[in-house]
């Protein structure tokens, strides 16, 4: 939680763009290989391990450019220049010790709304989402993985919208938002359920636990840091 609000963002927006690439995989191999489960599941790890390897290796080769070990090389030199001035600053007693209680105490509240959030999210995805069937269409086999594609593009969207909508949200309201998600439990289990038999609402409602997790997930964690006093 000590990195700026945008970088906070990029990371969520990483993680997004990361389960989309999943999805994806998924459906290619699902669409491709069909019914068999074994070999398609092979191939799908298959390609999760590449695509890892490709990003080990592009962190790799972004380390050794020229630009970034200028950066790096910035940064240290502002900490050395730092040092002296820090050294004196303590010997004064001008230095305030971070009172790591005092910290756990300002974050604990949104923490929580953090782990709240996540929490009803992982309760309905991927477990209730795959438990609702296609109503209009039930001969479909490739349902299932319309629903999980659906929530991944509008979760990596939501993500991605933290740095375009204005936030009407800060560290005391959050809260609300997260607990108007909690109506889309009840919701999504009667689409699973058979109260709610209609695809087009459970296209509607999977799209809306996409879309505000990555949203309101998003705001909820880079909130946290504006609990810290400027001295902690």
């Amino acid at each position: 939680q000590y990195f700026p609000a945008h970088i906070q963002e990029s990371f969520q927006i990483g993680i997004g763009l990361s389960s989309l690439v999943s999805s994806l995989y998924r459906d290619v191999t699902k669409m491709v290989m069909g019914t068999t489960i074994v070999p398609s599941t092979n191939v799908y790890f298959g390609l999760a391990a590449c695509t890892l390897a490709v990003c080990l290796l592009a962190l790799g080769k972004l380390l050794s450019l020229n630009i970034t070990q200028r950066a790096i090389q910035k940064q240290r030199e502002s900490k050395e220049e730092a040092s002296p001035l820090l050294l004196e600053s303590t010997a004064n007693n001008d230095y305030c010790t971070i009172n790591r209680t005092q910290v756990y105490y300002q974050i604990w509240r949104n923490e929580l709304i953090v782990c709240v959030n996540f929490a009803l999210t992982l309760s309905l995805w991927p477990a209730i989402v795959t438990q609702i069937p296609s109503w209009q269409y039930q001969g479909t086999t490739n349902w299932t993985l319309i629903l999980l594609t659906l929530f991944s593009i509008l979760d990596c969207s939501g993500r991605y919208m933290t740095q375009l909508l204005y936030n009407p949200f800060d560290t005391s309201t959050i809260g609300y938002a997260v607990a108007l998600r909690i109506v889309l439990a009840p919701l999504l289990m009667a689409c699973a359920t058979g109260w709610l038999h209609h695809d087009g609402l459970s296209l509607l409602l999977v799209a809306l636990l996409g879309w505000s997790n990555g949203y309101v997930g998003t705001l909820a964690i880079v909130l946290v840091s504006d609990c810290v006093d400027a001295s902690s």
